[in-house]
């Protein structure tokens, strides 16, 4: 009967999708990893200048047990909400306040969108020739790189041109391309404010906030397919670039610097899923996937934290975007932020539950303005391994994956191999690529891969004990703050210019209120007479003199190294996401460095700690002395192996048992 529960609804069909947009009409379509359905939104633009000024929990359509209610393109100057700085020629938050929606089959829909023949109207241009990319690369290599100011950095590629005679239908056939074309996307999208539209088939999600969960999804490393390849040919060369060291490092590092966001959105943990392909119709890529608890945090707050990935930017993020805006002369508007969905669950009732959240990275993303104007930004990961022509290859390689949307039908219809399907097709073959991809987590770290938050590793020796941690501008301090966490620990954190003043307020009488001080990693020249510098070199003095007890890691490392009247020089080539085996208290441990400077050892200054010595060049690893450690590696890292192990047996050699126990009863605790 009419209006019954269990009567089916009517497919719809392509003649039943409406696609009559009104001018200026703010509209946008969204497919979520090559579903069967692609979500229509309706609505109106309002331009915000804060995340917190987008409208939440009110108005909005219900689809499906979800009710949306607005859908934003946030600009990358939107990272200054953050304390970094960016670039910004007066872009403000995109926001369309959802008045329709409607969720559509695919099928039916590439049935019914247009497919009008794109014509460029001349040659499109690039902001930067070759040889001046090229030089940029070099430039971040040598300066940046190697100079200790980071490990990563990614700056772009800007292509412009014009679409002769665009419009609506235009904007629909490239919509269609991408739909049809593309394959391995998270996003496939298209947004119109009324002024211009955006258009991307990104592989990448931002942030996801849902059921509970957040998750966000590092990709890093990048194997170019081309039309040459035969099932051989891709088949070795995809075998070889799994074991790529250098690309192995790539995501690595990306992963090491989302899981700092990930312990900062989420304190109490999460896990990591990968390393998985992702597979694009001109590219291959690796990942990982990360997820963590979300129940009981904002939502809008856990995007603000995670704005915006190391894979456009770098690591650590907020020097990289500093050194960056030296070298991007202009805005990257819209490029490499987000397009970021809102709404709310809708309970059994109907009533309004837990808000949601769903965002894309804007990459592979065209801006075209309503005259036919456009611009597309690409851009490479640039680590110490990198080599400037290649990463002007991997740019072309992934601005072709998004100007084929604006080429010819012929080319843009042409189906490329596909690893799955054509390639690795017999069990043998997959059991294979499979290998290759669980072997790169085989010296890795046990803790972040393995131990779920909700097993515990506190350890009763920590109870009562108090540590003061300085983070220098490295959110590798999250990272070692969630261990801590997790061993039972109440760690204070500080930045570098907070940190006296904490310290003084911690203590009692002539005696430090904190059992333990950690000095943690950070950018920069250890060497330099920068605010930062002489003030670390300044505490670690203070501690020295004092003897106070103290772990210090990679920065603290060296400055602690200079105070002791060690040189500590630059390295040749930087260390920058390297794993290597050292000797670290009678036991051989692998561990990850990320370092452009190292304390060279002096066995008259060091004649009373052990310490761990590179034979061959002198490089001094790790000092063990009466009241510090100090490492140059990394031991909340990915990269190392048992650092949670390091950590725990590092604090009960510098606090004994007997003295934990005394403490803490001083203290009350």
């Amino acid at each position: 009967m009419p209006g019954s529960p269990d009567q089916k609804r009517r497919r719809i069909e392509a003649n039943d999708i409406d696609l009559n947009f009104a001018p200026g009409q703010a509209f946008a379509m969204v497919n979520r990893e090559d579903g069967e359905g692609t979500m229509i939104l309706r609505g109106r633009i309002s331009h915000v200048d804060k995340l917190d000024g987008i409208p939440r929990q009110k108005g909005g359509v219900t689809v499906s047990g979800r009710r949306y209610s607005t859908i934003s393109m946030i600009p990358f100057s939107q990272i200054r909400e953050r304390g970094f700085r960016a670039h910004n020629e007066g872009e403000k938050i995109i926001c369309m306040e959802i008045d329709e929606a409607v969720e559509v089959p695919t099928t039916e829909l590439t049935a019914r969108l247009p497919q009008e023949d794109i014509v460029l109207d001349g040659e499109f241009s690039f902001n930067y020739s070759k040889d001046e990319y090229e030089r940029i690369v070099e430039d971040v290599l040598n300066k940046e790189i190697c100079g200790g100011e980071g490990s990563s950095f990614v700056t772009p590629r800007k292509c412009t041109g014009k679409i002769r005679n665009f419009g609506l239908q235009k904007a629909l056939s490239i919509y269609r391309r991408l739909l049809v074309n593309e394959f391995g996307s998270y996003w496939k999208f298209l947004y119109h404010d009324g002024d211009q539209y955006f258009m991307g088939a990104t592989p990448e999600k931002h942030l996801t906030v849902e059921g509970g969960e957040v998750r966000m999804n590092p990709i890093s490393g990048t194997f170019r397919k081309n039309d040459t390849h035969t099932k051989d040919t891709l088949q070795k060369e995809l075998l070889s670039f799994l074991s790529d060291p250098k690309e192995i490092d790539e995501l690595f590092m990306v992963t090491d610097e989302e899981l700092k966001m990930m312990c900062k959105i989420c304190p109490e943990g999460g896990s990591i899923e990968g390393p998985l392909l992702k597979e694009m119709s001109q590219l291959v890529h690796t990942e990982y996937l990360l997820k963590g608890g979300a129940r009981g945090k904002d939502v809008i707050d856990c995007f603000r934290k995670s704005m915006f990935a190391p894979t456009v930017t770098g690591s650590p993020m907020g020097n990289a975007c500093l050194r960056l805006f030296d070298y991007e002369k202009e805005s990257r508007r819209y490029y490499s932020s987000a397009c970021m969905l809102l709404g709310n669950e809708v309970t059994g009732d109907g009533q309004m539950g837990e808000e949601f959240l769903d965002s894309c990275i804007t990459i592979r993303t065209q801006e075209v303005a309503n005259d036919g104007t456009f611009a597309i930004r690409v851009g490479a990961t640039l680590v110490k391994d990198s080599v400037p022509s290649e990463e002007v290859k991997e740019c072309e390689w992934k601005l072709k994956a998004s100007m084929r949307s604006l080429e010819g039908k012929h080319i843009c219809s042409k189906r490329p191999l596909m690893v799955q399907q054509d390639v690795f097709v017999t069990p043998e073959e997959r059991a294979e690529l499979q290998r290759r991809l669980e072997h790169r987590n085989a010296t890795v770290s046990e803790f972040w891969l393995k131990v779920s938050p909700s097993e515990s590793v506190v350890d009763p020796h920590f109870s009562g004990l108090r540590i003061l941690m300085m983070n220098n501008e490295d959110d590798f301090a999250h990272m070692l703050e969630h261990i801590l966490y997790r061993l039972g620990l109440k760690p204070v954190t500080c930045s570098w210019r907070e940190f006296e003043s904490a310290y003084e307020s911690g203590a009692t009488g002539e005696r430090s209120h904190w059992d333990l001080v950690l000095v943690g990693p950070g950018p920069g020249d250890p060497n330099s007479d920068t605010d930062k510098m002489t003030t670390v070199r300044r505490i670690v003095k203070n501690l020295l003199d004092t003897q106070q007890k103290f772990l210090a890691v990679c920065l603290g490392h060296q400055c602690t190294g200079k105070v002791l009247g060690l040189t500590v020089p630059r390295k040749s080539k930087p260390l920058q996401g390297v794993q290597k085996v050292v000797e670290l208290a009678g036991r051989a441990e692998r561990v990850g460095f990320y370092n452009s400077f190292y304390v060279q050892h002096d066995p008259h200054i060091l004649k009373d700690a052990e310490v761990s010595v590179d034979a061959e060049t002198n490089e001094c690893y790790a000092v063990r002395a009466k009241t510090f450690v100090s490492y140059q590696f990394h031991p909340e890292s990915m990269l190392t192996q048992n650092g949670l192990e390091i950590i725990r047996d590092t604090i009960k050699y510098l606090v004994p048992l007997p003295q934990a126990n005394g403490c803490a009863a001083a203290n009350g605790n």
